[in-house]
């Protein structure tokens, strides 16, 4: 039995996907250094079951609010599952969902949130934050929720929503972390490969747990949510905003358009103007500096260093002709993705009939025997 427990919380677009699918994968190696990653015994419809701790949100959000919460029911199989975790583990448990720095923007969530923990049996909680800049955060998670969600707004539109607001200042958020579990039980770190150790989060969160020989863990080789490129984001924007497409059943094309970005020489670049972005990053210069006061020693006050001349090349403007021809390449890709997909359904199909086929032929063969038999009286 043990009452530790490491809750990684986020934020978006910093690695999670990759980490949980490292922590789900490396079971063994974990336990050989005193860790347990529980895994879940359901899928939440918007999330990945690696995803241990999102029933967390639901749980803290049912406690708060009158409204009804989606997937109810899968919170008490989770909540036990995660009972179960401190019951049997001798050393730390490990839960992680990136979701829950984003919905701690609601009054109550943590305190809320952590009667929950405690209730299941940790009682040394210890969160990990991992905080990206501002700019590219927003700008990345925007591009997200175009891939994978149906967004229909624009990016300015979706920065200048009062919850991504919230969401990005970083300092509030961060203050709230220390009120519930206290500061010298909050670890930030920042989200910057010349920074992190090994240079992504995978390396940098085993430092965190204080694993040295890392050679036992198997890492994933590239990333597990790879982002969209500016121009094929605002074509996914476009096609989002078509009625017949919001209607259709599946989101056939996010694949499509991840498997396009790969290929796109500029996939890195920004759709953030320069002013756009510094305007950003000054309204939270004040927190960013207390952040970095406070949780990294820094005297300098510098959180995310960005020199002018960073920010402004960073800004990609895809002209028409580029847009046409990604339109094309984007259209092929789908196509020849639902084609295989048809393919293989209809070889499915077929075996399955041919199945059906041999049992009814068997089937005829054994009536016709019997018959034979009682006829002959054997």
């Amino acid at each position: 039995m043990t009452d530790k427990l490491i809750l990684h919380i986020g934020t978006h677009k910093t690695g999670t996907t990759t980490l949980q699918s490292m922590l789900e994968s490396n079971s063994e190696a974990l336990a050989a250094n005193g860790f347990t990653y529980p895994a879940m015994p359901l899928k939440w419809k918007h999330a990945h079951i690696n995803r241990n701790a999102y029933w967390l949100s639901k749980a803290a959000y049912q406690q708060l609010s009158s409204k009804s919460v989606a997937e109810v029911e899968k919170i008490a199989p989770c909540r036990k599952a995660t009972e179960e975790a401190f019951a049997r583990s001798k050393g730390t448990v490990i839960l992680s969902d990136e979701r829950l720095w984003y919905n701690a923007t609601r009054k109550g969530f943590w305190p809320a949130a952590r009667a929950i923990l405690e209730e299941c049996g940790a009682r040394n909680i210890t969160v990990v934050l991992y905080l990206r800049r501002q700019d590219l955060f927003a700008e990345s998670l925007w591009m997200q929720y175009v891939k994978n969600s149906r967004l229909q707004e624009d990016l300015s539109t979706f920065i200048a929503r009062k919850k991504m607001q919230a969401v990005c200042d970083y300092a509030a958020g961060v203050k709230k972390l220390h009120e519930t579990f206290g500061p010298d039980k909050v670890i930030v770190r920042v989200y910057d490969r010349s920074v992190m150790v090994g240079g992504d989060t995978v390396a940098d969160f085993l430092d965190v747990l204080g694993i040295d020989d890392t050679s036992a863990f198997a890492c994933p080789e590239s990333p597990k949510n790879p982002s969209l490129s500016p121009s094929m984001a605002l074509l996914k924007l476009q096609v989002n905003r078509s009625t017949a497409y919001g209607e259709a059943e599946k989101d056939f094309l996010a694949n499509a358009a991840v498997n396009v970005s790969k290929n796109d020489v500029q996939r890195k670049g920004s759709l953030l103007s320069f002013e756009q972005r510094s305007a950003m990053l000054e309204r939270y210069a004040a927190g960013n500096e207390w952040v970095a006061h406070t949780c990294l020693g820094r005297e300098d006050g510098v959180l995310f260093p960005a020199s002018e001349d960073e920010l402004r090349a960073l800004s990609t403007e895809p002209d028409a002709l580029k847009l046409a021809l990604q339109t094309c390449e984007l259209m092929a890709e789908a196509l020849t993705a639902e084609r295989e997909e048809r393919r293989r359904e209809t070889a499915a199909l077929r075996e399955r009939l041919h199945a059906l086929e041999a049992a009814q032929a068997a089937g005829i063969g054994s009536c016709a025997k019997r018959a034979a038999r009682k006829l002959l009286g054997r």
